[in-house]
């Protein structure tokens, strides 16, 4: 029995795998993965470029076996979804039924929208920071207190009564008194 070319065989390995395709003149191995969000799975396929060093025999007929390749895991695994085969990056998008094969954002970049929130995120990480530096400068600053208690408080019908007493200022870092400057 003689086998008609091209097939393609699709190699699942969980939520990735190996697209197989074979013709009378050799065979390619291309990996693939579910996607995300509208896109079913990628299959990453090479650039022309790797191509030519991986698999000269095919680089004259790389876009027919695209198209095939494309055609055909649509065929096998999701019957009418919408494929785009992105030459540039040698990567085939398939994509949720009824969704167009619109343009695919690059991998290489996150979008524009989300960059913004990546710089305001690492700017409140910073703010964060700097406030956290200065408050524990604050608290080797001098603390000038002016009156300490030096009883218990006590209350006298409806007002409290505390003894005071005056204090030098104390500083925290080095535990010293300053000296007070005499006042007439």
């Amino acid at each position: 029995m003689a086998t008609e070319f091209p097939i393609l065989q699709i190699v699942e390995h969980g939520r990735d795998g190996q697209v197989i395709y074979r013709d009378s003149a050799g065979e390619l191995s291309f990996y693939w993965e579910f996607g995300g969000n509208n896109v079913l799975a990628l299959i990453n396929v090479g650039t022309a470029a790797e191509w030519s060093r991986r698999s000269p025999w095919a680089v004259a007929r790389r876009g027919e076996i695209l198209r095939f390749v494309a055609d055909e895991v649509a065929r096998q695994k999701a019957p009418n979804a919408p494929v785009k085969v992105d030459d540039a990056a040698g990567v085939i998008y398939l994509f949720e039924r009824g969704v167009p094969a619109a343009p695919v954002a690059s991998a290489a970049a996150p979008p524009k929208n989300y960059l913004w929130h990546i710089l305001i995120g690492m700017a409140v990480v910073v703010g964060l920071f700097i406030a956290a530096i200065l408050i524990s400068q604050r608290a080797h600053a001098f603390i000038a207190t002016q009156d300490a208690p030096v009883a218990p408080s006590l209350r006298t019908g409806q007002q409290v009564a505390t003894l005071l007493a005056r204090s030098n200022p104390i500083c925290l870092r080095c535990t010293a008194t300053r000296p007070r400057t005499a006042t007439a």
